[in-house]
C-alpha cells in the first residue's frame, strides 16, 4: 500500500455535494481514506470566472500505481461531467478537478503525469488544506514542510478579498468573532439551544444569551471550555461560502438578518463543526484565536448568559 495526497477542487455549485460525491468515488475506487482537509473557499486560479473554488486535500493509502491512480481520477471525474483536463495553461469553470499531488516519495515527469504535481508549491488552494493534514511532510522541491510553505505563500498573497456585503460600522476583533461561532456551535451541540439570541463581542470580554431551562453547572461551564479549546487547537480552517438567500432558506434562519440585506449571503465555515451567516471578519485558522475561558455565568428565569475572554 502506499500514501498519495490528491487535490480536489469545484466552482460550479451545488460545491460541497461534488466534493462530497468524489471523495465516496475515490474511497470506492482509490483505497483507505485516511485524512480529509476542511473544504477553503478561494478565487479562481489561472482564469477569469464569477464562480469562486472550494478546495480541499485527501490522504489515501491504495494499492495502485502512479497511471492506474491517474486513470481512475480521470474516470471520476468524467463520469461527474467534467469533458476535458485543462491543458497548456487554459483553465474553466469545472465541476471537479482531481489531482495526484503527491504519492509516496516518487517521481515522475512525463508528458501524461508529473509527481510531485509541477505547480504544488505555487498554490495556496493547495498549500492550506495540505498543512492542515499534514503540516510536517516535507515537500521536494522546495525542501520545506507542508505547514512552512503554506506561512510561505500566504505572506505572499491576501487570500481575504471577501466583498462586502451589508456594511456595519463595528470595530471587530477577529479572534473573539471567530470564537463566538465556536461557543455558539457547541452550546447547539451540547444542548440544542440553538444559537444565542443575544450577543455582545468586544476585544476584552464578550457575554452572549442563550435559552436554556437550567443553570449551567460548574462541571457544564468545565465541559463547555474543554469543547471549545479542543476545536482552537485543531487548527481548522476558517472559510467563507457566498450563496443567494433562495440557495439557503430552511438551512438558516434569514429573519434574523437585516431587512434591506443583499440578496447574497455569506456562511461562514469553522471546518466541518460550525456554519453561521455573518459578514463580519474573522481569522483564518483557529489556532490564531488564543485560549478561551468563560469567567462567569448568570442563569434568570430560563436564560443563560455566558461572558468570555480570551488569553494569549
Amino acid at each position: 500500500m502506499s500514501i498519495a495526497y490528491l487535490g480536489l477542487g469545484t466552482n460550479i455549485e451545488p460545491r460541497v455535494d461534488h466534493l462530497r460525491e468524489a471523495l465516496r468515488a475515490l474511497e470506492q475506487q482509490v483505497g483507505i481514506l485516511l485524512k480529509c482537509s476542511s473544504f477553503i473557499e478561494t478565487k479562481p486560479w489561472g482564469f477569469i470566472s464569477k464562480h469562486n473554488f472550494l478546495n480541499g486535500v485527501a490522504c489515501f493509502d491504495t494499492n495502485l500505481q502512479p497511471y492506474d491512480l491517474l486513470e481512475v481520477t480521470e474516470k471520476i471525474e468524467f463520469s461527474m461531467g467534467r469533458t476535458h483536463k485543462s491543458h497548456e495553461g487554459r483553465y474553466e469553470d469545472r465541476t471537479i478537478d482531481i489531482d495526484i499531488l503527491i504519492y509516496e516519495n516518487i517521481k515522475i515527469e512525463s508528458p501524461r503525469l508529473t509527481i510531485p504535481h509541477p505547480r504544488l508549491c505555487q498554490r495556496l488552494f493547495v498549500a492550506i488544506p495540505l498543512a492542515e493534514i499534514a503540516p510536517d511532510l516535507i515537500l521536494t522541491p522546495p525542501g520545506m514542510t507542508a505547514k512552512q510553505l503554506s506561512i510561505e505563500l500566504k505572506k505572499q498573497k491576501d487570500m481575504e478579498e471577501a466583498p462586502i456585503f451589508n456594511p456595519h460600522n463595528k470595530a471587530e476583533y477577529p479572534p473573539m468573532h471567530t470564537a463566538e461561532h465556536i461557543l455558539n456551535g457547541t452550546m447547539n451541540k451540547i444542548y440544542g439551544c440553538g444559537r444565542a439570541f443575544s450577543s455582545h463581542i468586544e476585544r476584552t470580554k464578550s457575554k452572549l444569551d442563550y435559552h436554556l431551562a437550567e443553570a449551567l453547572t460548574e462541571q457544564d461551564i468545565h465541559d463547555i471550555e474543554k469543547r471549545v479549546n479542543d476545536i482552537i487547537q485543531a487548527d481548522l480552517n476558517v472559510w467563507t461560502e457566498t450563496v443567494s438567500k433562495t440557495d439557503v432558506t430552511g438551512r438558516f434562519d434569514l429573519t434574523r438578518l437585516p431587512e434591506n440585506s443583499s440578496e447574497n449571503v455569506r456562511i461562514v465555515h469553522v471546518g466541518d463543526y460550525d456554519e453561521c451567516l455573518c459578514v463580519g471578519q474573522h481569522v483564518k485558522s483557529t489556532s490564531e484565536i488564543g485560549h478561551f475561558r468563560i469567567s462567569s455565568t448568570r442563569w434568570n428565569n430560563g436564560i443563560q448568559r455566558i461572558v468570555f475572554r480570551l488569553d494569549n
